[in-house]
């Protein structure tokens, strides 16, 4: 074979694996593209199914705290109502006619008198409305109903209680004013408040 011959065939030869190397690239090209796109695409979608779940978990987490901010602007409200109710009956008892406030702590003292020489202390105001007449009726009557010697005096220290009394037997007192009554019997009253305040509502 000639060397022109021989050289025209290592052209075409080198040509046609030039054209097959070239063919092979684009398609190898087409195919990384292809793939890239499909790539893309996934994370495309990926992106967008963690924003919607991102979206949805937010939404709920804002529902979820809405529902708790107005359940406690709820029991906000309930607990100012308690409080107004807690407040306007404590003041209803502070404001009583004297008879009926008179006749009330008498039958708080019998009850709460533990040995009949206790000492009644007073808020301010109702120093002048307990007289001595009044102190010997309830005296008599705890000698009568309890049993006890019904020896009972007016402190002349005062509190500053709205009603009520505190009573003291040497160092021990027992706290019977308005005050600490409404507040120890609170919590269950706070029931029956409740369902009065639903039951208007």
């Amino acid at each position: 074979m000639s060397l022109d011959k021989i050289l025209v065939q290592i052209n075409t030869e080198a040509q046609q694996k030039a054209e097959q190397i070239l063919l092979e690239a684009k398609e190898k090209a087409e195919q990384i593209k292809r793939e890239s796109l499909e790539d893309s695409r996934l994370k495309k979608e990926a992106i967008l199914d963690r924003a919607r779940q991102d979206a949805q978990d937010r939404e709920k987490r804002m529902v979820q705290m809405a529902r708790l901010s107005g359940r406690k602007s709820i029991l906000a409200e309930k607990q100012k109502a308690i409080n107004f109710i807690f407040n306007s009956a404590m003041n209803r008892l502070a404001g009583l006619n004297p008879g009926k406030y008179k006749q009330i702590l008498r039958h708080m003292l019998i009850k709460a008198v533990r040995s009949g020489r206790e000492e009644i202390i007073l808020p301010e105001k109702d120093k002048k409305l307990i007289d001595d007449e009044w102190l010997k009726g309830v005296n008599r009557e705890i000698s009568k109903a309890r049993g006890l010697p019904g020896e009972l005096k007016v402190a002349k220290e005062t509190r500053p209680i709205k009603g009520g009394f505190i009573l003291r037997d040497g160092l021990v007192e027992i706290n019977s004013s308005f005050e600490a009554i409404l507040k120890y019997n609170q919590n269950e009253l706070e029931s029956d408040v409740i369902a009065l305040l639903l039951e208007n509502s």
